[in-house]
């Protein structure tokens, strides 16, 4: 190549590098900017993450994507909780027991405060009940109109006895009573009953008349125990009455205020009616006492409320973070106790998961935490798809043989997803999963770089003020802000453009702020934040010493120097962990014919 154009080709060292002005900033030092909330450099993304968070049909769900240290996170959190915080609270969830199927729990919605109270008032109910059902059924008016009817059968009995007894008399008969039934007895000539081995005793002919009477007086017993059973019926009947209707007496004006106060919801009006109704047919569990106690008050647990999800103290719509997002961790399950040598389970033991959780809101995931869980990610599609939540476990969808298990009622879902990934994997799911592209129709897309204008190079200057102020950093002057802006150029591999990685950025302003502080500064200079970078390079470049000691040595054959004809050399770049560096390689080889022969 002529000299010529060779001097005219090269790059002159400065021209390699772009060099910010400390004078482009006007502050002395960062703590003069006001701080800013923005997010800069990322304007596709925020629309597209408005956009998608504004819309709400389903499918609409959004995936982030973006390299790690673009803020992708950090914004998504704080944009979300900001819609979020606008939008009206939703329903809180409890289950409760089903009293027509107690395999299969109800599910009901509350407004948003309003489970916990709800729950509070059903246990203040049975606390009432226990005690005012004690006092009522063991007061003198109960116990008078209980008397009356027994009474009243003991009377109406022993008039039937009698009947039946003067019927056998007028045979000469007396129909005695035992343990082991009704006996018809011959009476004697003194009056008194024939004893049965007495009887043995007589003629055949007076035997054969005894006999006789006794089986006409059998159907005259077995019509009196008929009539004896219907009265015991009818008695134990009226005693029922009784019972229930002075349970209704005690459980009515108590359950009423719970209804008023539940009157605009009629799933769980319904669910109070079964109360009503279940209490006064199960009045002897409150009634209960001794050992029967005990039992008495693991039945009572029916009357519970698993409060399932409680927004009392939620603002707005729910945002919900789920850092491990499992199977469990998403849809809840259900939870077992040993009793007597076996498992058991019952709708107070139900436990929401993050869907729950965040129902009526905001769900942020990370992808790639929510694919290393295999369940997770085919159960979360089948949710959003069906639109709801519900919770079972794994096991019950394995095991060999089916077992009884709790098959709570599925939960109504309105969740509006956020899954948090590179690109890579949005592409991976987009093309191999056809749900993905139905139900992740939002991607908003958070880009490494910016371009660097005036403009935007005071928005970083304040984006970088801000993060010093939030990590409690020593304040930057103009110099080392400048010299920070400079490196940013640099990780953007353009002089036109800024990273947007600020999570590389963020590091060295720590580290400066570090060494600025071990040298006694108040303020951190473009001398502290060189030194970051170089301590840094140091850290990171022990290979890329070796390399140039080799070169040194001859035993990497590569000529660095001066020129010799027919030899080029080009120059690869390595990466070693977040560390690249250059190294000269020989692009020509010298060859020659050789001899004959093997090779």
């Amino acid at each position: 190549m002529p000299s010529d154009t060779r001097t005219a080709c090269r790059v002159p060292p400065e021209r390699l590098r772009w060099s910010c002005a400390p004078e482009a900033f006007a502050f002395r030092t960062t703590d003069e900017i006001p701080p800013s909330e923005s997010i800069i450099g990322q304007a596709r993304a925020v629309r597209a993450l408005d956009f998608g968070l504004s819309i709400k049909q389903p499918g609409y769900n959004i995936f982030i994507a973006g390299p790690a240290g673009t803020g992708r996170t950090t914004y998504t959190r704080a944009r979300v909780s900001k819609v979020a915080a606008e939008d009206s609270r939703p329903s809180d969830w409890c289950y409760v027991f089903n009293f027509q199927d107690p395999d299969q729990p109800t599910a009901l919605a509350l407004s948003a405060g309003r489970g916990a109270a709800f729950r509070q008032d059903m246990a203040e109910l049975i606390d009432d009940l226990k005690s005012n059902l004690h006092k009522v059924f063991a007061g003198e008016e109960y116990e008078r109109r209980r008397q009356e009817i027994i009474d009243r059968h003991n009377r109406q009995t022993e008039a039937l006895w009698q009947e039946a007894d003067a019927k056998a008399h007028a045979v000469n008969f007396h129909l005695q009573r035992s343990s082991s039934g009704i006996m018809a007895l011959p009476l004697g000539p003194d009056g008194r009953p024939i004893p049965p081995e007495q009887l043995e005793l007589l003629p055949p002919e007076v035997r054969a008349k005894v006999d006789e009477i006794t089986r006409g007086l059998q159907d005259e017993v077995a019509d009196f125990l008929r009539k004896v059973q219907q009265m015991e019926r009818a008695a134990r009947e009226h005693l029922r009455q009784v019972d229930e209707e002075t349970g209704r007496f005690v459980v009515g004006p108590l359950i009423r205020r719970l209804k008023e106060a539940c009157a605009d919801l009629s799933r769980v009006l319904a669910y109070l009616e079964a109360v009503e109704a279940d209490v006064v047919q199960n009045l002897h569990l409150f009634r209960a006492e001794g050992s029967e106690a005990a039992a008495a008050e693991i039945a009572l647990a029916r009357y519970k409320v698993n409060l399932l999800v409680d927004h009392s103290q939620t603002s707005g719509a729910p945002v919900v973070i789920e850092p491990n997002p499992t199977y469990y961790n998403l849809f809840g399950k259900v939870e077992y106790r040993p009793a007597i040598g076996a498992m058991t389970t019952d709708f107070t033991m139900i436990k929401g998961g993050a869907l729950h959780r965040a129902n009526g809101g905001y769900l942020i995931l990370q992808a790639a935490d929510l694919l290393s869980n295999p369940a997770a990610y085919p159960a979360l599609k089948r949710g959003l798809e069906s639109r709801e939540i519900r919770t079972e476990n794994l096991s019950e969808q394995v095991v060999l043989l089916p077992t009884v298990t709790l098959r709570p009622e599925p939960i109504p879902l309105d969740v509006k997803v956020l899954l948090i990934g590179n690109p890579y994997v949005y592409v991976m799911l987009y093309h191999l999963d056809e749900d993905f592209r139905r139900l992740f129709k939002i991607k908003a897309d958070f880009d490494i770089d910016m371009p660097r204008t005036p403009e935007t190079l005071h928005q970083y200057a304040a984006a970088i003020g801000t993060i010093i102020q939030r990590c409690q950093l020593l304040p930057f002057d103009r110099a080392a802000l400048a010299r920070v802006v400079e490196h940013s150029a640099r990780l953007a591999e353009h002089q036109e453009k800024l990273s947007t990685r600020f999570s590389e950025v963020v590091e060295v302003l720590q580290e400066a702020s570090a060494w600025a502080a071990a040298d006694g500064k108040k303020a951190v200079g473009a001398a502290h934040v060189q030194q970051a970078l170089d301590e840094k390079i140091y850290r990171n470049n022990r290979i890329e010493e070796r390399i140039r000691e080799m070169i040194a040595k001859g035993q990497i054959l590569v000529d660095v120097e001066g020129a010799k004809v027919g030899q080029v050399n080009g120059l690869s770049v390595l990466g070693v962990g977040d560390y690249s560096f250059g190294r000269p390689s020989r692009i020509t080889a010298r060859t020659y014919v050789g001899g004959r022969g093997v090779i």
